[in-house]
């Protein structure tokens, strides 16, 4: 009976020795699908924060293109708005150009008008002269040839003051209106 005891007792340490071993084999087993685990664990974490960088730069670059946009468009709307002020001027200056334009030719009309009207008065003058030489000058000395020399000039001054500064820069005093007073003075000179 002892015997079988410890024919049992043979058996059951050789079975555990197997059972351990079999178990140690797994424990082995396990701890190297725990290590590959681990490692695929940590690149997964790697590959996870490199992402996390890439996506943080994604949505920086995101952010400064729609700043550089907004900026862009705010550019684009100054540049409109100073073509449309460009624009406005253009079109005053133009209208300005025209207004002087019509008041040039208006006073070159005037000053073709009045040199003719000078052209007419300086015929009627030489006339008026050829015909009453002798007359003009009696009474007075051979100097002159009529009694008030500043009011009767020679025709080329009539022309000129026709033609003159003070034609064309007074505004108030019409070119037209010189002629008739230079005749009236003639006048007075001719029925004194």
């Amino acid at each position: 009976m002892s015997g079988w005891l410890d024919e049992a007792e043979q058996m059951a340490l050789k079975g555990g020795k197997k059972t351990i071993q079999k178990l140690e084999v797994k424990v082995k087993e396990l701890e190297l699908e725990l290590d590959s685990e681990q490692k695929r664990h940590s690149e997964t974490v790697k590959t996870l924060r490199k992402n996390e960088r890439r996506l943080k730069e994604l949505l920086f670059q995101s952010e400064e293109e729609q700043k550089n946009q907004q900026r862009m468009q705010e550019l684009v709307e100054r540049l409109q708005n100073k073509m449309k002020t460009y624009k406005r001027q253009v079109e005053q200056a133009e209208e300005q150009a025209n207004m002087n334009l019509t008041k040039y030719r208006k006073t070159v009309h005037e000053l073709d008008d009045a040199e003719e009207r000078a052209d007419i008065a300086e015929s009627a003058l030489t006339k008026i002269r050829t015909k009453n030489r002798g007359s003009f000058g009696k009474g007075f000395s051979s100097g002159y040839s009529t009694p008030y020399p500043p009011l009767v000039r020679p025709p080329s001054s009539v022309g000129s003051e026709s033609r003159g500064e003070k034609v064309l820069s007074d505004d108030n005093e019409s070119v037209s209106s010189l002629i008739p007073t230079y005749l009236n003075s003639l006048k007075k000179l001719m029925v004194e």
